[in-house]
């Protein structure tokens, strides 16, 4: 005698779909963070931060580049004498100032303040402008500067100076006044700061290494060493990690913040220089279609294993 099955197959399997709705919704969410990087050869690019996914989003000789998280937009020094902008992707960019210094490097954002910081190797200086590119103007006059960072909080402005100069990372207020050197090296490159621990974080070229200093010159250590030419660092403290781009070896690399587990993220670069990284999370959700596709496979799925069940039981 046949199984007698109660209710409809079509009412069953929406009720199964129902219940697995809330399954794939409340999934935990998939992380969006973004690596971007700067080759002097070949423009902005960016991937995901184990290096997967990468494309190409400007096309121009990039040193440096920083991000604004609040209006999606990315600020890099292009060209030679160059400060510019465009959004995440790449798209509309826009010149913000142009000058007569040869060799503008690294930059950073105050978005507490609303100002660009950039450093310039040739002009030997540190300049600030507006974020729209207004009001442009040397702050510092000094040696050959590679790398600029900004404390808003502290009031302080952090570089290096890696010929013609001290040698050193430094640091002044943020108009450029009561300059110190923090820890001197024989090329330092570029720096990030960890202002909830107390630390600067710099690379050296001539030494091939990355080193750790207290934000006042005591505890300096060296991390990482036997480097190729490293130029920028970005650090991930809520990972634990520590990013750099490696010009020597073409590569963008990662490490503990202790220097130790260290891993190659991209490879075969045309010397890469600058690096910033875009932390925040978001939930991919199914789009409609996905979920449409999805119900109706379950459905004819369960039809199809429901006439096997019956025949069974014939």
């Amino acid at each position: 005698m046949p199984t007698i099955y109660k209710g409809s197959v079509v009412m069953y399997f929406v009720r199964f779909a129902a219940g697995l709705m809330p399954l794939l919704f409340c999934a935990n969410p998939s992380i969006a963070a973004m690596l971007y990087w700067t080759e002097i050869g070949g423009g902005v690019s960016r991937a995901n931060l184990d290096g997967s996914n990468q494309e190409t989003l400007i096309n121009l000789t990039t040193r440096d580049v920083s991000l604004d998280l609040t209006t999606n937009k990315l600020y890099g020094t292009f060209s030679s004498d160059t400060i510019g902008r465009a959004n995440l992707d790449g798209s509309d960019y826009e010149v913000l100032v142009t000058g007569s210094w040869d060799a503008a490097w690294g930059l950073d954002l105050d978005l507490v303040n609303g100002s660009i910081y950039w450093a310039d190797r040739d002009a030997a200086g540190v300049f600030r402008s507006d974020l729209d590119g207004s009001n442009s103007s040397q702050i510092i006059s000094t040696g050959r500067t590679r790398s600029v960072r900004v404390d808003p909080i502290g009031e302080k402005l952090y570089w290096t100076e890696d010929r013609g100069g001290a040698q050193a990372v430094r640091r002044s207020n943020l108009d450029g006044s009561s300059i110190e050197t923090i820890v001197t090296g024989d090329r330092p490159q570029f720096l990030d700061l960890d202002l909830s621990n107390g630390y600067v974080y710099w690379t050296d070229l001539g030494l091939g290494t990355i080193n750790r200093t207290s934000l006042d010159g005591s505890n300096s250590s060296t991390l990482i060493s036997g480097l190729s030419t490293p130029k920028d660092l970005e650090l991930n403290l809520s990972a634990g990690h520590l990013y750099w781009a490696e010009s020597g070896i073409g590569s963008i690399r990662r490490a503990n913040l202790d220097g130790t587990g260290i891993t190659t993220l991209v490879s075969g670069l045309d010397d890469p220089s600058g690096i910033a990284l875009d932390l925040r999370e978001t939930q991919i959700v199914p789009e409609p279609a996905s979920l449409a596709l999805w119900g109706f496979g379950s459905l004819g799925l369960g039809v199809i294993l429901r006439r096997r069940n019956r025949r069974r039981h014939q």
